[in-house]
């Protein structure tokens, strides 16, 4: 097994939530019914951004401080690349959860995390 890293972390949740259906807002996961679950939960069929990232530091054995750094980069990439300085405030959280805040964009951030991570450059 390798070691986790913070692009192994994104590239798991760029692939959790890869299809719309699969991205919720509201709750960190949903069932296929819509009720909330927890991240980890085998009748998780939904994530909101935090949910997969739950699901993937699990999933992948992480060290709780990678956490605290994939949402840095995250965040890093929030402020300097979104035009929405209200939400920033409020973290991943708000920004996944706004009425105006689409899977593309959600999709988007997260890709442009990995291109972070793997070069320590501005996306």
């Amino acid at each position: 097994m390798t070691t986790p890293s913070v692009n192994s972390i994104l590239t798991g949740m760029a692939d959790t939530l890869g299809v719309p259906a699969r991205w919720t807002k509201g709750f960190m996961a949903r069932d296929a019914e819509g009720h909330q679950v927890e991240p980890t939960s085998p009748q998780a069929a939904c994530w909101c951004i935090y949910g997969s990232m739950e699901l993937e530091l699990v999933r992948q054995g992480a060290p709780d401080g990678l956490r605290v750094t994939v949402e840095d980069v995250l965040l890093d990439v929030a402020r300097e690349e979104l035009d929405r300085p209200a939400l920033m405030e409020g973290g991943l959280s708000l920004i996944n959860d706004s009425r105006y805040t689409t899977h593309e964009e959600m999709c988007d951030l997260i890709q442009r995390g990995i291109r972070r991570a793997a070069t320590g450059t501005p996306s």
